[in-house]
C-alpha cells in the first residue's frame, strides 16, 4: 500500500473543511436571500394600483349615491353615478363631484370644503357646507392601503382615509382645528374604536404637523393585524376584532358635526386637503 505523506492529509483535511465553511457560507447566504425577499415583500407587496392623479380614473374611483342617516347604516350603494351628492354620519357637507378636483394642480387631487347652501338629492335636509369624496369602485380585503397628503387647517374641516362597508372600518381622520393630532379608527361592529394620537410623541418622528406638508400614511390590513404607519414609522397595532370581510377605500373632506372633534366650522370656511397618491398593495 502506498504510503500518503502526513503533510498531504492535512492539505485535504484544509480543503476539505475550507469546502464545508464555503458551503455553510452558501446556505447562510441563501437563507439571508429569502429573509430580504419575504421582507422586501412585506414592504412592497403586490402593487393592484398606483394613482397619482394625472386624471379621475372613473374605473377606480367613483362618488356614491350612498346615503348614511343618524348612523343607522348604508341604505344603499350605486357607483354608477359620478355627479351625485350625498351625505355620511355626523358631516355636516353634502358632497359634490365639484369639491374633488385633478385639475388645478397637476398629478395631485384637491379635495375641498366650503361654506355653501346646498339641498342633497338624495335627502329632505339643506346643508351649509359642501364638501368631497372619491369611493374605489372596487372592494377589497386584506393588504396594505397608502397615500401622502397634507390636509386643511380650517376649524371644523375634516379629512379621511378609511376602509369602510356596513358596520366595518379601518381609517385614519385628519381634524382641522389640531394638524399634530390624527384619529386612527376601526369597526367590526356596532362599536368604533377611535384612537387620538400625537405622532410627536413617536421616538422616530418630530415636529410632525399633517397641515404643513405631505406625510405619508398606510394602513396594513391582515387577517390577524392593523397597523397604523405615518412616514413608515409603526405608531399603533391591534390584533383583536380585526374586519375579515371586503370593504371599499375612502377619500373624503367634509365637516364634522361634532364640534368636539374638529372644532367648529366658521360660517365662512374655506378649505382643501391634496392627495398626492393612493397606493393600494395586496400581499402573498
Amino acid at each position: 500500500m502506498k504510503h500518503i505523506p502526513n503533510r498531504s492529509i492535512s492539505l485535504l483535511i484544509v480543503r476539505l473543511s475550507l469546502f464545508v465553511l464555503w458551503l455553510a457560507g452558501i446556505q447562510v447566504f441563501l437563507a439571508a436571500c429569502q429573509e430580504d425577499q419575504k421582507k422586501t415583500s412585506l414592504e412592497r407587496g403586490n402593487v393592484l394600483f398606483y394613482d397619482q392623479f394625472d386624471s379621475l380614473g372613473e374605473t377606480r374611483w367613483n362618488i356614491s349615491q350612498q346615503s348614511f342617516d343618524s348612523g343607522t347604516g348604508a341604505t344603499g350603494t350605486d357607483f354608477t353615478n359620478l355627479l351625485t351628492s350625498h351625505v355620511v354620519e355626523d358631516n355636516d357637507a353634502c358632497f359634490t363631484a365639484s369639491n374633488t378636483d385633478v385639475s388645478s394642480i397637476p398629478s395631485q387631487l384637491r379635495m375641498s370644503v366650503a361654506s355653501q347652501t346646498l339641498n342633497c338629492p338624495d335627502t329632505d335636509n339643506v346643508y351649509q357646507f359642501s364638501g368631497g369624496e372619491l369611493r374605489s369602485a372596487a372592494n377589497f380585503i386584506f393588504g396594505r392601503f397608502s397615500t401622502k397628503l397634507q390636509t386643511s387647517l380650517k376649524a371644523g374641516a375634516m379629512t379621511s382615509f378609511y376602509l369602510y362597508a356596513n358596520e366595518l372600518e379601518i381609517g385614519i381622520h385628519f381634524p382641522g382645528n389640531d394638524p399634530t393630532i390624527v384619529a386612527l379608527s376601526y369597526r367590526n361592529g356596532t362599536v368604533e374604536e377611535i384612537t387620538p394620537l400625537n405622532p410627536n410623541d413617536h421616538s422616530q418622528i418630530s415636529n410632525f404637523n399633517a397641515g404643513n406638508r405631505f406625510h405619508t400614511y398606510s394602513i396594513l390590513w391582515q387577517k390577524d393585524l392593523i397597523q397604523w404607519s405615518i412616514d413608515g414609522h409603526a405608531v399603533l397595532g391591534i390584533k383583536n376584532n380585526v374586519p375579515e370581510n371586503s370593504m371599499n377605500l375612502i377619500l373624503s373632506t367634509w365637516v364634522n358635526g361634532d364640534s368636539s372633534q374638529a372644532g367648529i366650522a366658521d360660517s365662512n370656511l374655506s378649505a382643501f386637503t391634496d392627495f398626492a397618491f393612493v397606493k393600494v398593495e395586496s400581499f402573498p
